[in-house]
Order: C-alpha cells, then sequence, then structure tokens
C-alpha cells in the first residue's frame, strides 16, 4: 500500500473528456486506452496533455487520434509520468466546419 491517499487513475483520467468537450464542442469521445505508471496522490498537482497524431476524414465525420498524457508536476517542472494513452474523437462534420 501507500501511505497517502491515491487518487483512483480514472478520476484523473476524465480530464481528457473535460479537455475533449471543452475545445471540441459536440465531439463524441469514441475509444481511451491507457497504461498507469506512477500514482497520483490527494493534493498533487499534475499536467493532462492531449496531442493529435492523426485526423481522418470519413464520409460525413472526421476521427481524430491522439495521445493523452498526465505528468506529475514538482516545483512547476514537469515530473514523472502518472498515465499515457490514446484517444478517438468524432466530429460530425456537417455540424461543423472543420478542415484538418
Amino acid at each position: 500500500g501507500f501511505d497517502d491517499t491515491v487518487v483512483h487513475g480514472m478520476l484523473c483520467s476524465s480530464m481528457f473528456s473535460a479537455m475533449f468537450a471543452s475545445r471540441l464542442p459536440g465531439s463524441i469521445y469514441r475509444a481511451q486506452s491507457l497504461s498507469f505508471h506512477s500514482p497520483v496522490f490527494v493534493g498533487n498537482t499534475v499536467q493532462a496533455k492531449v496531442e493529435v497524431i492523426q485526423v481522418r476524414k470519413l464520409r460525413h465525420i472526421f476521427l481524430i487520434k491522439c495521445d493523452t498524457t498526465i505528468n506529475l508536476i514538482n516545483d512547476e517542472e514537469i515530473g514523472d509520468l502518472a498515465i499515457k494513452g490514446r484517444a478517438e474523437v468524432v466530429i460530425n462534420s456537417r455540424e461543423r466546419d472543420y478542415e484538418p
């Protein structure tokens, strides 16, 4: 066990959903794979990052693949990797005027 209270990895990973919802309103969170590398404890500061690695237009949708990471922040510096994964988001191209 750990001496401090651990924040559940899925709770930390929910930041990705919030990021997609705020940056891509109306998008559908299609898939997410995750691996957990370091524990996040209550009171830790973290940085969530989403990097678009591929955009594909399929008929009337865009399929966006992203790398997702959460790192611990120590003394305002990026520290240990806590969570790493890959996400897929779908956007209806009829509703939005996106150009990849």
